[in-house]
Order: structure tokens, then sequence, then C-alpha cells
């Protein structure tokens, strides 16, 4: 992405800046691929590491994206990209990572484009979706099918592809697929418990942006239901509410409602696998993409905090 980028006029007095807002991370969907295609078998190395390639391509671009339309300023740490530079360059630079994902896979083969292509029509409808997202006390279905779509295809495209590049039984795939769905619904409630939770300093994005948009997050859906229950009559959108939802989505009973679904989660996910040939590298998979939950530990919701 250095070199494409270099070779295109861009409004800022050093491309760096760019290759910046695009770089770092912890390149977990990529991570997680590696982890279920060693669990599974002994993967292709050149199919795993382009299709983790066109993975991270794929995430960053929707990060690219998400930060504009939630007004974020930061990401990894650094400005995040429209910020860098401005919302038209974001906007086609994050396009043409989508471009680059696809001709990376396109040399994998069908399978892998179609993967990528499902998961990123996934990730879309999720984004269109969130308008829609209700506070009511029957909303947290529609809230999870909507983390599902917007967080969960992408890790459900990681388990597909890793189960591609171990040459499992094609039969299967569904399979991964809805179990790296699960998990990634799982890693996005530690999300939200962060965001809650921790500061833009430690997290290296903008802190509280859910509650600022007015989202209803798992976390925070669950503490507006119990502020409802003790009387409130303010809706969740009204700005003179907002910190005592901060508040009470901080506290240790929203902590350990929300733990307890992410461990039925984990055990969904599990559920939904064939007998893998290496079990510890399942274990080594839940433990790297729920790895933020170990900071959760003090709350006890009869899940081990990996």
């Amino acid at each position: 992405m250095s070199e494409r980028i270099a070779s295109i006029p861009l409004p800022v007095d050093d491309s760096s800046i760019v290759i910046d807002a695009l770089s770092g991370g912890k390149h977990l969907r990529a991570r997680t691929l590696f982890l279920v295609a060693h669990s599974f078998g002994t993967p292709d190395p050149r199919f795993a590491t382009d299709a983790a390639v066109a993975l991270e391509l794929l995430h960053t671009a929707s990060l690219v994206h998400d930060d504009i339309i939630d007004g974020s300023r930061f990401r990894r740490g650094q400005p995040a990209l429209h910020c860098a530079a401005d919302e038209a360059t974001a906007i086609l630079i994050a396009d043409l990572l989508v471009a680059v994902s696809f001709e990376t896979a396109a040399a994998l083969g069908a399978g892998a484009v179609a993967s990528l292509a499902c998961a990123f029509g996934q990730l879309c409808k999720g984004q269109l979706l969130e308008p829609t997202l209700r506070w009511g006390d029957d909303a947290q279905s529609e809230i999870e099918d909507y983390a599902t779509l917007k967080t969960g295809a992408l890790f459900g495209a990681a388990f597909e592809l890793g189960a591609m590049a171990a040459s499992c039984d094609h039969a299967f795939q569904d399979h991964f697929r809805e179990s790296g769905q699960r998990l990634g619904l799982a890693f996005q409630l530690t999300d939200d418990l962060l965001d809650v939770r921790d500061d833009a300093l430690n997290l290296g994005k903008d802190h509280g942006a859910d509650l600022r948009n007015g989202v209803p997050t798992l976390p925070l859906w669950s503490a507006y239901r119990r502020l409802v229950d003790l009387g409130e009559s303010r809706s969740a959108s009204d700005p003179s509410l907002r910190d005592i939802l901060a508040d009470e989505a901080g506290s240790d009973r929203t902590l350990r409602y929300t733990r307890k679904r992410i461990g039925a989660l984990v055990e969904e996910s599990r559920g939904l696998l064939p007998q893998a040939k290496q079990p510890r590298g399942l274990d080594l998979t839940v433990d790297t993409v729920l790895a933020n939950l170990d900071q959760f530990a003090g709350a006890d919701c009869g899940f081990e905090v990996p």
C-alpha cells in the first residue's frame, strides 16, 4: 500500500502521513485466521498469508469509513485518516484498500473471494442498520444481530478462510463461518465494555463514541433498561442522561451481565466446530480474540477469563 499510495498525488505534504494513519493495530483477524488454520491442519502458507493480507486490508478500509461516519478523531493511537488528510481522500483511499483486498484474494480462487465479499456485504448491511437500533426492552436480539453483521462477519471470514487454508472438508465451511461470527460477537461485546470503562489514551481511539452517537451496545442497553426499571423516564438519547447512563454502563452489574453473555457465545462458537487436530490452537484462538477481557477479571459470572 505504501508503493500504491506513493504514486498518487495526495492533498498532504508527505504521503507517509496517510500510511501512518492506516498502520498499526493488532492484526487480530489475520492472527485468528492463522490460528484456526493451524488448529485444523497444516495450512498452505501462501494461501493463509495472502488471505490474511486481504482480510486486514478489508478491515482497515472499514475502519476508515467508520471513523468518518462516527466523527471519530483517532484510530490506533494516530489521527484518523480523514483528520490527517480530508474526508474525500479518506473515502477514496479506503475504496482503494477494498480493491487491493479483492485483487489479492482473486489469486486464491472463487471461494476466498466469495468469503470476503459475503463478509464485506454483511459489514455494510450492519452499518446501514445502525440508525434503526432501538432501546426497548426487547431490543437485545436486534443489537446482537447488528454487531454480528458489523463485527462478527470479518471474524466469520477469518475462520472460513483459515479452514480453506487447512484444506478442511468443504461441508464444514458454514460451521466455521458461524463459529467465527459468534466469537466475533463476543469480541465486540468485550470492545463495548472497554468503550464504557476505559479512556481514549488506552484505547488508541475515541472513547464513548457509541454513547455520544446514541448507538445502543449491549452494555449501554442493559444499563439503560436497569435505569428504566428504577423509574427513569428520560430517553436514552437525552443529553442530560448521558453521565448517569455512562456510570451505570461502567458498573460491575453491567460487567457481570455482559461477561455472562460473552461466556455463552464462546461455548456456542466451540460447539459449532468439528474436532480440531490441535485443540490447544482453539484455546489460543479464544485467548487471542478475547485478550482484553482479562482486565475485567473481578466480576464473577461463571466464565473463566482467558
